[in-house]
């Protein structure tokens, strides 16, 4: 039996399921209530739908925090559709009144078994009297649906509010491998969680618990700043080729829930002391229990230990090793579909040139989805591969959007979907993105600093500036647990602060900041010396030259922002023959430091090298401006 469906735009949103599609693709399974609001506020498009018409009809007499449920489905929507409150494409809100759904939307009704045509179920009777598309609909049609909604609003809505920080575990060994080893049991862990609970619990991503790590801040301060309900805490202990994990659950405010001390396990079954702990968690929070699946074969030891040092070694950003490492898990286990899968990622995510890279990572990712075609991280580091190293976009982000399907708690998933769209020009979207990310990785600088450079791509100037001084406040936090982490932030908030201020006619703080970066890199003295604006652009130039001869989208950056047009033009150009060198070179057509050089030819053609395609909203923007 087909089911009825709503198509606007390239969406297409299935009422049977919930499931939204996008080009044919799918985006995600909406829960229950968002899928209703949905499909009641689309299917009277360009009608203002009150707020106490939407809670008889969702919700009924139901016994919940109508406000609170209502902001949780229109966030819902919007961070599916990648849509903005400030700026809607799709759903406006009203202040008081209700919403709005703004595109047109055309309704198509079901089949049954036999082929026959099976009428869309329409929306409530009040909407027959203004929309011309439900004219016809019998009222005791109408009157059934009421029915339904009314019976469906009864049943107990999940928690829409809970989130779990999992804190890193306390490791029993000293060494640097021991660190590694129970730092990627913490990753493994998160991970796991954040597959089984993603719609009933959020889970923090990793790498904001970790900023916290050496804070000498306390669990419950740490989960307050978190905007955490439930605290994860623990040990672990790896050592000699087994594991034993102790885990204790409590309230953000210490009220102890569900604790377990574990006794010592192959390490390579680690995968069923996570189920243990993912099902003592939904237990004692009273959430449906993870479905029993039959275990995968699990990977052999050392194969494991060597995944688990990869994976932490990711989330410190030091790319080489994590490599090393992966590639040693792939290499003793051909079988071990995630290592496949981390492993392209690493590759990608170190910036090799993707002439030398791209062929492994292909093969990796690959391989990943070959083992298991439903492992999100599969398909996250197959769009990586071909969004940075391959410049295949279309398929990047089909592959992305699947990603994001399969794991719509991880925040890795939704950061890598923002940044292909700020590529795209879809702004609106990349940030809805980005901002759903953040929610999951509140004190990730690494997010909160991308955050910033994506807004300040889309022209959203002071913004931008806001964000990024708010990233460098969690500099001294984080320099400590994760000091690359801290740099990749730092760098790009200093960027966003020069760049976003020039952008405005604020030469001074733009100057400024500039020369609280040459002190901080040693320049003190060439900072004291120049103090005009032309001279210190002049002298990034030549910094950057000394320091970085080969980093030609660096060079073509600064060259232009120093009003030098030419030699930018020229260090694109090479960037181009070259291949590129990791994924600056698809960010050129929206770069606004690049602006300037929009009118030049030689600008059009490098845009095309980038294989930006030709419905990008950007190079439509470009095109117009030739």
């Amino acid at each position: 039996m087909a089911s009825s469906r709503l198509f606007f735009d390239d969406f297409e949103l299935r009422l049977d399921s919930g499931e939204l599609l996008r080009d044919g693709s799918p985006v995600a399974m909406l829960q229950p209530q968002p899928a209703r609001l949905l499909e009641l506020l689309a299917s009277r498009s360009g009608e203002v739908v009150g707020r106490e018409e939407i809670r008889q009809l969702i919700w009924g007499e139901s016994f919940v925090d109508f406000d609170a449920s209502l902001n949780f489905c229109v966030k819902q929507i919007r961070r599916t559709l990648g849509d903005s409150a400030t700026s809607p494409r799709y759903l406006e809100t009203l202040p008081r009144r209700g919403y709005r759904f703004l595109r047109p939307v055309r309704m198509e009704e079901g089949t049954n078994g036999n082929g026959v045509t099976v009428p869309a179920e329409p929306p409530p009777p009040q909407a027959q009297r203004r929309w011309p598309l439900l004219t016809g609909i019998s009222v005791t049609a109408a009157a059934l649906l009421l029915l339904v909604f009314l019976i469906a609003s009864r049943f107990p809505a999940a928690s829409q509010s809970a989130r779990l920080a999992v804190l890193p575990l306390a490791c029993h060994g000293s060494g640097p491998a021991d660190r590694q080893v129970c730092g990627g049991v913490t990753e493994a862990l998160t991970a796991e969680l954040t597959r089984e609970l993603p719609h009933e619990v959020e889970v923090i991503a990793p790498t904001s618990p970790l900023a916290y790590q050496g804070s000498h801040k306390s669990a419950r301060e740490v989960g307050e700043e978190l905007g955490a309900t439930y605290l994860l805490t623990g040990d672990a202990d790896a050592s000699g080729g087994h594991l034993r994990i102790g885990a204790r659950l409590t309230t953000v405010d210490g009220k102890a829930l569900w604790h377990q001390e574990g006794s010592a396990t192959e390490l390579a079954e680690a995968p069923l002391v996570y189920a243990e702990i993912v099902r003592g968690v939904a237990r004692s929070l009273r959430l449906p229990l993870p479905a029993v699946t039959t275990p995968a074969a699990p990977p052999r030891k050392e194969a494991y230990e060597a995944y688990l040092r990869g994976i932490y070694l990711v989330r410190q950003r030091a790319f080489d090793e994590a490599v090393a490492s992966l590639q040693e898990a792939a290499l003793l286990d051909d079988r071990f579909a995630r290592a496949y899968a981390e492993l392209a990622r690493a590759r990608v995510l170190r910036g090799r040139p993707p002439q030398e890279d791209s062929p492994a990572s292909l093969a990796a990712a690959r391989k990943a989805l070959e083992l298991d075609p439903q492992l999100a991280a599969g398909h996250l580091a197959l769009g990586e591969v071909l969004f940075k190293d391959r410049l295949d976009w279309q398929r990047a982000g089909a592959e992305y959007r699947r990603a994001v399907a399969l794991a719509p708690g991880d925040a890795e998933t939704h950061y890598a979907l923002a940044t292909y769209l700020t590529a795209l020009g879809r702004h609106d979207e990349a940030i809805a993105a980005i901002e759903r990310a953040r929610e999951l990785d509140p004190a990730s600088m690494a997010v909160a600093s991308d955050y910033s450079w994506f807004l300040y791509i889309a022209r959203r100037y002071d913004d931008a500036i806001r964000q990024a001084r708010d990233t460098l406040k969690l500099l001294d936090m984080t320099q400590g647990s994760l000091p690359a982490v801290a740099q990749y932030g730092r760098s790009w908030s200093y960027w966003v602060l020069v760049h976003g201020s020039l952008k405005k006619g604020d030469e001074q703080t733009a100057v400024d900041t500039i020369r609280d970066k040459m002190r901080e890199i040693g320049e003190g003295a060439a900072a004291e010396r120049l103090r005009s604006l032309p001279e210190i652009l002049s002298w990034r130039v030549q910094y950057v030259v000394k320091k970085a001869p080969d980093n030609d989208y660096a060079l073509a950056a600064v060259n232009a922002a120093a009003g030098r047009t030419d030699e930018a033009l020229g260090h694109l150009e090479r960037l181009c023959r070259s291949g590129g060198v990791g994924p600056m070179l698809n960010f050129v057509p929206v770069e606004p430091v690049f602006d300037p050089l929009h009118g030049d030819p030689r600008f059009a053609r490098i845009v095309d090298c980038t294989g930006l395609p030709q419905d990008a909203p950007v190079r439509q923007r470009l095109e117009r401006r030739q």
